[in-house]
């Protein structure tokens, strides 16, 4: 059964975004790879995201993104990740 959310439109993809990152006040995004294949207009994305929770716990989560693209904009977004022990 798939898990997750799905947010559409600027609006809710930023209040969802800016709520996610509430708990990691000092987040990062690094050692990232971007691909694209403009004859599929499609993309990927591979990163690690550090930061500290409120409480001084660190994280780190290492994650992929798969991107489509129509007339230049993200039409799909999927989101994998784990986070690092």
């Amino acid at each position: 059964m798939p898990w997750g959310a799905r947010f559409e439109g600027k609006e809710n993809v930023r209040k969802a975004l800016a709520m996610r990152f509430e708990g990691l006040p000092d987040v990062h995004y690094g050692k990232d790879e971007h691909f694209f294949d403009s004859t599929a207009d499609t993309g990927i994305s591979k990163w690690t995201l550090t930061g500290t929770t409120p409480d001084g716990t660190p994280k780190e989560v290492q994650g992929c993104d798969f991107y489509t693209f129509r007339d230049g904009k993200v039409i799909r977004k999927d989101s994998y990740w784990k986070i690092v022990e």
